[in-house]
């Protein structure tokens, strides 16, 4: 595999046809989002700003990500196959002199939709979002303050986790918490559910279990 004329390039991820996207620096120093095909590394630019990275492809060739814009605000991406779509955000990008209220892409599936992380500019907490058309603040769903989509499928299901303590499953209409820990006094016992969806799950899962499961059922189902 090429690079960008930089000194380093990192991987992201890679679809069945073995494209691979990431991010790659540039003979400028930049880092750059890339998109891989048959061995030729081609740099998907930026938004107008100095970084872009690629999070994640779809069997299309399109890619999921996060770049910078010409003011230095943060937004999630989607490249399909010939342009960077900025996917924006749903708060204000500034606030307090805090350059908040940006987006992060993390995944994307075969239909084009794509998942990740809203920045929220009240308690800086994070909300899950699904972008098909329009964003979607998945804490609609009474979600929680601390969230983020890491995969998804075709069949529109998305699972996500606040890096801590629980995981949840989006079924395309709403979320269910899958598993949350019993350490955790914000998420209530009745919440910890087993036989969900991401199943197996018992009274013994780990977090990092139901979170493994539960990847593996937005990746196989659809």
């Amino acid at each position: 595999m090429g690079n960008l004329g930089g000194i380093s390039l990192s991987l992201r991820a890679f679809n069945d046809l073995g494209q691979v996207t990431g991010e790659a620096h540039t003979a400028t120093g930049e880092r750059h989002a890339f998109l891989s095909r048959n061995g030729v590394v081609h740099d998907l630019g930026t938004l107008g700003g100095n970084f872009s990275t690629g999070e994640d492809i779809n069997n299309n060739g399109w890619v999921a990500g996060t770049t910078l814009r010409a003011d230095g605000s943060r937004t999630a991406f989607l490249y399909d196959g010939s342009t960077m779509r900025d996917l924006g955000a749903l708060f204000p990008s500034t606030t307090q002199g805090f350059n908040i209220g940006g987006s992060f892409g993390y995944a994307i599936n075969d239909a084009g939709h794509v998942g990740g992380t809203l920045e929220i500019n009240g308690d800086r907490g994070y909300h899950a979002f699904v972008y098909d058309t329009s964003l979607h603040d998945l804490n609609d769903d009474q979600l929680f303050t601390e969230a983020k989509v890491v995969r998804m499928n075709s069949a529109g299901q998305a699972v996500g986790d606040d890096n801590c303590c629980w995981a949840f499953l989006h079924d395309g209409q709403t979320s269910t918490l899958v598993y949350g820990s019993e350490y955790d006094p914000s998420v209530p016992s009745t919440s910890i559910s087993t036989g969900t969806p991401c199943s197996p799950l018992t009274a013994s899962t780990t977090w990092e279990e139901a979170h493994h499961w539960c990847i593996a059922t937005a990746s196989d189902t659809g």
